[in-house]
């Protein structure tokens, strides 16, 4: 940045980077559902299924000094700049691990982005730091995400009765609710992060991720940047959308700002953060086996002790930091429905599970053993948690304790394993694997083996990371959101799947389940090196999902079945 730019005010080198639109047309959070399905049966009743998306986020920013808030490094190890020849290892890069910005020491990793939150949906006390569906905090219960999520208008008004978002200086002012994102005083090497949380409702869906530019302006120009060899644009040069100025117009603007700000958009797994070892996450992952101890269980925990060193090697060539714990249960027989419960905390050293636990009793819900999972094991701090349920039965509890468990696993951002029988009838623990955003289910009819550890192995690597969708300028992004209908996203992250070369109508991309969590992390930032001729220039865009469910349409979207 040159010299001449050091005393400008923070608010004219950028008008609005960002308008969120959560109902705007073409590129809101729609719930739009195409059905197609025409048949009709004398005498019988066909009921039309129903598809609604709803919305939460979590929005942070590098200098949320802006609006009030403390310097969000104080008392934290931060640094600015990192020499080659420094140790990385205990530090996470952002807001890119291929464009950093600034390193935060891992240890300080969550207090940063605690300090860091300038607002979010729910957020019940204000400090800008998202709450928690079904949850209570502050002794104010946050109702169901499928009610009280996001997606009108009218929930980004901070002050309506019943409001969910965030009240501050970045959501509200002038007596007119502000957009998600609206960062006015943006300079070189400022950067943020905004995490858009999805959920379908009622029916399985293919979702799209959207977004189009609305305003661009110049704002007029200073006399460093009329001064700037790369000012190209003139100084009245301006677009709105509302004023009947085309997205193309926008895009083949020359407002500077578009291509000079960067991008990077990703699958991400709830933590606001993209993995610090280039496409993947940390690379520390907490593996818990519960494992169902009842008389059925046979020689299944002495299979799994002379084998998990193997595990454990697999993992470790994998690059993966990967530690273990061990909790066995069953029904005790005394009526209480606390299961007894042996316990080995989490440790790196897969040879100190303690196996030596009998095979006897009845078997117990294996949700109360989840949950006891969450409450008890020492997780380390950052590595992602995985829940490994090994059983023969299905689990005993009732219909409330499952879902008091898959919200814990939802909240904590933890991943299931259900290593089980393909069961007759309603398979509980499969059901609820599928209800994970990262979860998954693996046959054991004819009990533990060497290839399904193997599986085991391959989806611990699998959710060990992030996928990076699209890297790129402003300009870029905005480009491919805009396009045709925008990015179509994967159900399945594990499957090979290309967001912007594959045709739409892939096999490999599947669809997203109802009743489950999924998050789009969108990282900004303005490099340090921009110079005089973004002043002044401003953005505005929206950003949204589409969806329409999966029976009887092909992932199409509705340029084609509209």
């Amino acid at each position: 940045m040159k010299d001449d730019t050091i005393g400008l005010s923070r608010r004219k080198i950028l008008g609005g980077l960002g308008a969120v639109g959560l109902a705007s047309a073409g590129a809101g959070l729609g719930t739009t559902a195409y059905f197609n399905d025409t048949e009709s049966f004398d005498n019988n009743t066909l009921t039309a299924g129903a598809l609604d998306l709803k919305v939460d986020w979590e929005e942070h920013y590098s200098f949320p000094q802006y609006y009030g808030f403390p310097d969000p490094t104080d008392g934290l190890t931060v640094r600015w700049s990192m020499p080659e020849e420094d140790d990385t290892t205990s530090y996470t890069p952002l807001p890119d691990p291929a464009n950093p910005l600034v390193w935060v020491a891992t240890a300080d990793l969550d207090a940063y982005m605690d300090n860091t939150a300038i607002e979010s949906y729910p957020d019940t006390d204000g400090d800008g730091s998202q709450d928690l569906f079904d949850a209570t905090t502050n002794e104010v219960t946050i109702g169901d995400v499928c009610t009280d999520g996001a997606d009108l208008s009218a929930d980004l008004d901070p002050t309506a009765a019943g409001s969910l978002r965030t009240d501050n200086a970045d959501t509200y002012s002038d007596g007119s609710a502000l957009p998600l994102v609206n960062l006015q005083d943006v300079k070189p090497g400022d950067f943020g992060e905004l995490t858009l949380s999805f959920h379908l409702c009622d029916n399985p869906g293919y979702v799209w991720f959207q977004g189009q530019p609305t305003t661009a302006a110049e704002g007029g120009h200073t006399e460093p940047e009329a001064n700037d060899v790369d000012e190209s644009g003139a100084p009245d040069e301006s677009y709105d959308i509302t004023d009947g100025d085309t997205v193309s117009d926008i895009l083949d603007s020359d407002v500077e700002l578009l291509s000079e700000i960067q991008t990077v958009l990703w699958y991400d797994d709830g933590d606001n953060v993209l993995g610090s070892d280039g496409e993947t996450s940390s690379g520390k992952v907490d593996i818990a086996f519960l494992h169902d101890r009842s008389g059925s269980m046979g020689n299944e925990a002495a299979f799994l002790e002379n084998n998990i060193g193997n595990v454990a090697t697999q993992l470790d060539n994998s690059n993966l930091d990967a530690a273990f714990g061990l909790i066995a249960y069953e029904d005790n027989g005394d009526g209480d429905s606390t299961p007894t419960i042996v316990t080995t905390d989490i440790t790196t050293d897969s040879s100190q599970l303690d196996f030596n636990f009998s095979i006897e009793g009845g078997t117990e819900n294996a949700s109360e053993a989840i949950e006891f999972a969450l409450d008890n094991l020492t997780w380390r701090q950052g590595a992602k948690k995985i829940l490994v349920v090994i059983t023969d039965e299905d689990d005993d509890g009732s219909a409330a304790e499952r879902t008091s468990a898959l919200n814990r696993i939802d909240n904590e951002n933890a991943c299931l394993l259900a290593v089980s029988p393909n069961t007759t009838g309603a398979d509980e623990l499969k059901t609820m694997s599928e209800q994970v955003q990262c979860g998954d289910w693996i046959n054991i009819t004819d009990g533990l083996s060497t290839q399904i550890l193997n599986d085991l192995v391959g989806f611990i690597t699998t959710v060990g990371g992030e996928e990076v969708i699209f890297r790129g300028s402003l300009l870029d992004t905005l480009t491919n959101l805009s396009s045709g209908n925008g990015i179509p996203l994967d159900g399945d992250e594990s499957t090979p799947f290309d967001e912007l070369n594959d045709p739409e109508t892939s096999s490999a991309r599947e669809c997203y389940q109802p009743l489950t969590t999924n998050y789009i992390g969108f990282a900004w930032w303005l490099p340090p090196s921009v110079d005089n001729e973004v002043q002044s220039d401003s953005i505005g865009f929206d950003l949204g999902f589409y969806t329409e469910q999966c029976r009887h349409n092909e992932g199409a979207g509705p340029e084609q079945t509209a």
